[in-house]
């Protein structure tokens, strides 16, 4: 049917009050048509259904990628650096930028640096350049000898005193037959060892990683770099081998987030995986 203007009016005011109502509407040039106006209007008040009733729909793609990070590029802050054009030099990783990050090349006196110990390969590593047993060893070896040549040393004179003394009294002194002169003190050997080798070392350390979950980005050369992916956050590890000492630096960033408990966590349990090919923690030290 045809509907009269007014009500064609109230009907046209009706739906676009409707329209208006709704955020997710859509546009409505074409209701400028009063036969479009009209169609419309009769399914309303028919209580058919329009448009207006289809629920609106969202996308959530891309939105637990932005928030765990796992879509996020590599950061730029990776890699060592300092070893020199032909890596010669022991060389760094960097320091800890952001909440959640932990690192052996912090700053073992800032409280919050992220400051984490480093580790060694070497069972018998001392951190000093020679233990304080071994020295207070060899100084009480030194004093032995000292006070046993002093006591050698007073007992001769002692038989000299007596031999001077009988010879005055007209006794007679049997000549003793020259002894022996002390044979030195054999020097210490010190046993050779045979330290484990850096490849070595890199390739146990590759291998507790890729047990651990990680994925392997770049190895060689005495660096490790893996990506760990858990409960969708995605954290960036990587590890240095020095070139002068057996220590083995690292440090371990969160794509996003500040939480560094998970890094902790997961620096531990590799290192344990480690414990019985003899790695260990060397104590709180700056990496240099």
């Amino acid at each position: 049917m045809r509907l009269d203007a007014s009500t064609l009016a109230t009907r046209r005011a009706a739906v676009l009050a409707a329209a208006a109502l709704i955020p997710f509407a859509p546009s409505l040039p074409s209701l400028a048509d009063d036969q479009q106006l009209t169609a419309l209007s009769n399914s309303v008040f028919k209580g058919e259904k329009t448009l207006f009733d289809e629920a609106p729909t969202y996308s959530l793609k891309g939105l637990t990628s932005a928030i765990t990070g796992s879509d996020k590029p590599r950061p730029t802050s990776v890699g060592a650096f300092g070893r020199g054009a032909n890596n010669q030099l022991t060389g760094r990783l960097n320091a800890c930028s952001k909440k959640g990050c932990i690192s052996t090349f912090a700053d073992a006196d800032v409280e919050g640096s992220g400051y984490v110990p480093p580790w060694t390969y070497d069972t018998e590593y001392s951190i000093q350049a020679a233990s304080s047993f071994s020295s207070r060893k060899q100084q009480i070896l030194a004093d032995d000898r000292a006070a046993r040549a002093a006591e050698a040393a007073a007992e001769d004179a002692a038989k000299a005193t007596a031999k001077a003394a009988a010879v005055a009294a007209g006794e007679e002194v049997a000549e003793a037959s020259p002894a022996a002169p002390p044979s030195a003190p054999a020097a210490p050997v010190t046993p050779v060892r045979k330290q484990k080798s850096i490849d070595q070392a890199l390739t146990e350390l590759k291998t507790a990683v890729v047990n651990a979950g990680g994925n392997v980005i770049d190895s060689g050369d005495r660096y490790l770099y893996a990506e760990f992916t858990e409960g969708g956050q995605v954290d960036d590890v990587e590890f240095l081998i020095s070139l002068n000492n057996p220590i083995v630096g690292y440090r371990s960033v969160p794509r996003s987030g500040g939480d560094d408990k998970r890094q902790r966590n997961r620096i531990r349990d590799i290192r344990k995986s480690l414990a019985p090919q003899g790695w260990k923690s060397v104590g709180r030290i700056n990496v240099d």
